[in-house]
C-alpha cells in the first residue's frame, strides 16, 4: 500500500507482526487462505 511504501517504521511493524501466529497483515483473501493452509 501507499502507507507501507512511505513508512519504513510501518513496514518493519507489519513484517514483525506477520512473523507471529495471532495477527497478520495480508493483501487479500487469497493470501489469507494460503496462510491458513496447513
Amino acid at each position: 500500500s501507499r502507507h507501507l511504501a512511505e513508512s519504513s517504521a510501518l513496514r518493519d511493524f507489519v513484517h514483525e507482526t506477520n512473523q507471529g501466529s495471532h495477527i497478520w497483515f495480508l493483501a487479500d483473501e487469497d493470501a489469507l487462505a494460503a496462510r491458513l493452509r496447513p
